[in-house]
């Protein structure tokens, strides 16, 4: 290397010639301001019809023949796999088929797929034996429920289609099926239709705190997953009761709605696409003290309860009896059920003997 040394020129700084500042005047615009035409935010879509939730599952316990064309009432009964104790006790209460001799009422429980085989082993013997379980191969959890309602509404509108009303009802729900009959006669009576009645809920807001308490969190909903700032008109899935008409319209538009964990809500906007708005009706309440004389109270229908078999039998004991009592108030028809109740309760004990 022969580095050559540094040879610098020397700064020979030019002048600065600036330019004279010449501004121009804005050429401002008057405003033209625009009608408010005021949008709702995120409206919810209505009147799509692409299926973009298809129910794909398929039954893997099925009673395809349990029901017959002049069915009155159909209950489909929200059930977890291993809660056979819960559904003996259901069918040994409000859920019996022969409460009514006028009527045809048929009473079958729903489940998914459990995570453990013996239990569906148990399962598949209770069905031998009492014929009124319906299973579709999704996994049965809570986040799932939604699609035991869709399931419902398949199963009730394939294979129960003659079915004049369908009631889908919670395993811990209380049924006065004496009040609930006695109010669906009227109504069958008066030719009612587009039919769907229950606790109806409006304007309620989701739940977007995810530190909610551990009741309200399992409800949390982000605004990804739901956009909109309220929930339409729903019944509480405790209990509600479609019509028969709007059974297979219902499963229909369930194909075109974004999935929702929250099943009532879920069925809410399956009802608002087609138009059909709520009934509320006060004899379907969160809580009943079933130990007060509500036999006088025709509009007592359902209630959440318990989940304990021993609890139903209690409450199925003191509804009976308060509504033999009152029955020349109410409805003589009661103190007839009672009877052929007490008739049946007598033979199958001289049968156990």
């Amino acid at each position: 290397l022969n580095p050559q040394p540094l040879n610098p020129q020397p700064i020979d700084p030019q002048p600065l010639n600036p330019q004279p500042f010449n501004p121009q005047p804005f050429n401002l615009k008057p405003l033209n301001p625009q009608p408010l035409n005021p949008q709702p935010l995120n409206p919810r879509p209505s009147n799509t019809t692409e299926v973009i939730n298809p129910h794909p599952y398929k039954f893997t316990i099925n009673n395809p023949g349990k029901c017959s064309k002049d069915v009155f009432l159909l209950i489909m009964v929200i059930s977890a796999p291993g809660d056979a104790d819960l559904r003996h006790a259901i069918r040994k209460t409000w859920g019996q088929e022969t409460i009514d001799p006028d009527i045809v009422m048929k009473t079958v429980f729903t489940v998914g797929i459990p995570n453990n085989a013996s239990v569906q082993k148990n399962l598949e013997h209770e069905n031998t034996l009492n014929q009124d379980i319906i299973q579709e191969d999704f996994v049965d959890s809570y986040r799932n429920l939604t699609l035991k309602t869709v399931m419902c509404l398949k199963w009730a509108s394939e294979f129960c289609p003659g079915a004049k009303f369908v009631m889908k009802v919670d395993d811990d729900t209380f049924v006065n099926i004496y009040s609930l009959v006695r109010h669906l006669k009227r109504l069958f009576a008066n030719k009612t239709t587009r039919l769907v009645t229950g606790h109806v809920n409006s304007g309620v807001e989701p739940i977007r705190d995810s530190n909610a308490t551990e009741k309200f969190r399992r409800w949390y909903i982000s605004t990804k997953d739901y956009p909109w700032e309220t929930f339409p008109d729903y019944a509480s899935g405790l209990a509600y009761v479609m019509s028969g008409d709007v059974v297979r319209p219902l499963y229909e538009a369930s194909w075109t709605v974004k999935y929702l964990f929250l099943e009532d809500v879920f069925l809410g906007h399956c009802m608002e696409k087609l138009g059909i708005k709520p009934v509320h009706h006060g004899g379907f309440i969160p809580y009943q003290d079933w130990t007060t004389p509500y036999c006088t109270s025709v509009e007592l229908l359902a209630a959440h309860w318990s989940k304990i078999p021993g609890s139903i039998y209690a409450a199925w004991s003191r509804l009976s009896n308060m509504c033999v009592g009152v029955a020349s108030i109410n409805d003589d028809k009661l103190y007839e059920w009672q009877n052929l109740i007490k008739q049946q309760q007598a033979k199958k004990a001289r049968l156990n003997l």
